[in-house]
């Protein structure tokens, strides 16, 4: 048996082998004539092939058939089998303890052990990964991946640090910020020598294959300068930190928002998510998680969890202490049956009516004309039905007890109620 920590995050999938391997994969897969390719090996044929390049299967993951027909795979579940093989090739009887964003839904985790079954690989126990990241005085977690940024805000319960809520803010994923400033890059050679470097596939290729690792640089140093190969010869290209920060900002306007109430020592995430902190001035002094401590965090829970061979389910809550870490994990939270507003608790199981006033969140039972917003559904599944295109509405998916819907300004506690 060889004891393994798996992180699943489209921008950087990682596995950390006990014996100090470590793997890492980006979410592409290119279909080529002769079978499925992931990672790197793939995205460097993303721009030259892009009717065979697939980014999304993981933020999709289901067992839909494609819209394009495929030799090697008819839907998302096949392209993310095909990577967590390559990623596990070579490994020998893999025992993975699983860290997941919790973007992952209950259904798309489920299909996902049942993938790594089939490899075979046994899963240990599941974890939310910002537990591996967050350390107590953390109150959010930053998870840049590549449609999207995962915020998870924890929160304090005795010597426990929890899973409170997560956020999910579309908009800011690595492939937004790369093509960002790759038409930035565009224009500005277009400007100075006439060239677009964005003219032809090839070009594309090279440029976009290159980006990652010239940003890099601007962790370290304000300013970056290289060269690009053009017909004309190398031109040089010269990238500043503090340009690329402006053209991004208005991107990070939601999640600085979601930041907002958080001091910068009480905000992490993990060196693969560095990117975010380096193009944002106000997450400069924001400081990025070795990924080696995440791992170390990952072996420790992992070696409990054999030790006392819980139920696996979604480790939500851990216990800490200044001196060993990580403790044993707690029960998952159950489904939400009510929702709990200034004292007042409301059953999901019936229609709820919801009017926002510049002063007051009104909610009622039944279905009114005039809601902002309608609430249904059953425990833990929730139906939102908005009929204020203006109104900003923030729920959970599954909706667990301790969880929390954002309606505009005001904030709604997801809570369970026994014997109700």
């Amino acid at each position: 048996m060889t004891l393994a920590v798996l992180t699943i995050n489209d921008q950087a999938l990682q596995l950390f082998v006990e014996n100090g391997e470590q793997r890492t994969e980006v979410g592409y897969v290119n279909a080529a004539a002769d079978g499925l390719i992931s990672g790197e090996a793939a995205r460097d044929r993303a721009w030259l092939q892009p009717q065979f390049s697939f980014n999304q299967y993981w933020q999709r993951l289901d067992q839909k058939p494609l819209e394009t027909k495929l030799r090697w795979a008819r839907s998302n579940a096949d392209m993310a089998f095909a990577q967590m093989r390559q990623l596990l090739s070579g490994i020998q009887q893999p025992e993975l303890l699983l860290a997941v964003p919790g973007s992952l839904q209950d259904e798309q985790l489920s299909l996902l052990l049942g993938l790594l079954k089939a490899l075979p690989a046994n899963v240990i126990g599941l974890v939310d990964n910002a537990l591996l990241t967050a350390k107590p005085v953390h109150r959010a977690i930053i998870d840049l991946q590549l449609h999207q940024v995962l915020v998870t805000h924890l929160k304090v319960d005795g010597d426990h640090l929890c899973v409170h809520r997560h956020e999910v803010l579309s908009d800011l994923g690595a492939v937004h910020i790369h093509r960002d400033i790759g038409q930035y890059i565009s224009h500005q050679l277009i400007t100075d020598t006439r060239y677009d470097p964005l003219h032809s596939s090839n070009s594309q290729q090279a440029l976009y294959t290159a980006l990652p690792d010239w940003l890099s640089k601007l962790s370290l140093q304000t300013d970056w300068v290289t060269e690009i190969d053009s017909p004309q010869g190398p031109l040089p290209l010269r990238l500043d930190r503090w340009r690329l920060q402006q053209l991004l900002a208005p991107r990070y306007k939601a999640l600085e928002h979601s930041l907002r109430s958080y001091a910068n020592p009480q905000i992490s995430t993990l060196q693969t998510s560095a990117l975010l902190t380096t193009l944002s001035p106000a997450l400069a002094a924001v400081v990025a998680e070795k990924s080696r401590t995440f791992a170390d965090r990952g072996f420790a829970l992992a070696h409990r969890l054999k030790e006392q061979k819980p139920p696996l389910e979604r480790i939500l809550k851990l216990a800490y202490d200044t001196s060993t870490g990580l403790h044993t994990p707690t029960k998952t939270r159950r489904a939400a049956t009510h929702l709990l507003f200034r004292q007042r608790a409301w059953c999901i199981g019936t229609v709820l009516s919801l009017k926002v006033t510049p002063n007051e969140l009104d909610i009622q039972h039944g279905d009114h004309s005039d809601a902002d917003l309608l609430v249904s559904g059953e425990p833990g599944k929730l139906q939102l039905t908005s009929q204020n295109e203006n109104l900003t509405i923030n729920a959970p998916n599954p909706a667990l007890a301790g969880d929390c819907i954002q309606v505009g300004d005001y904030s709604i506690e997801l809570i369970e109620v026994m014997n109700a």
